[in-house]
C-alpha cells in the first residue's frame, strides 16, 4: 500500500498537520487525543517544527533572555518526547 495520508478524528489536528504512515492503525494508536492536543500546543508556542521517525525539531523565535518562556518550551518540547516514548 505505501505511504498514505492518516486522520486521526480530532477535527483541530487533521485541520493543522498532513501525517503520512505506511502504517494507519499504528499511526492512529500513537496519535492519541492526549498527543494530539500537545501536538497542537507545541506548534502553537514554536515558529515551525518537523516530526519524523526518529526525532522531533522544534524552531523557536526570539526565546534567549526570557528564562520563564524558555523554561516553558523546552518543557513542552520534554512532555511531548515523552509522551511519545510512552506510546512503544
Amino acid at each position: 500500500l505505501g505511504v498514505q495520508d492518516i486522520e486521526t478524528g480530532i477535527q483541530q489536528f487533521d485541520d493543522a498537520f498532513i501525517v503520512k504512515a505506511e502504517n494507519a492503525q499504528l499511526a492512529r494508536h500513537i496519535l492519541n487525543p492526549g498527543l494530539c492536543n500537545q501536538l497542537i500546543g507545541l506548534a502553537k508556542q514554536s515558529s515551525s517544527y518537523e516530526i519524523n521517525d526518529n526525532e522531533i525539531i522544534v524552531y523557536f523565535e526570539q526565546i534567549f533572555g526570557d528564562e520563564k518562556m524558555l523554561k516553558s518550551n523546552l518543557e513542552a518540547i520534554i512532555l511531548t518526547a515523552k509522551m511519545f516514548i510512552g506510546q512503544f
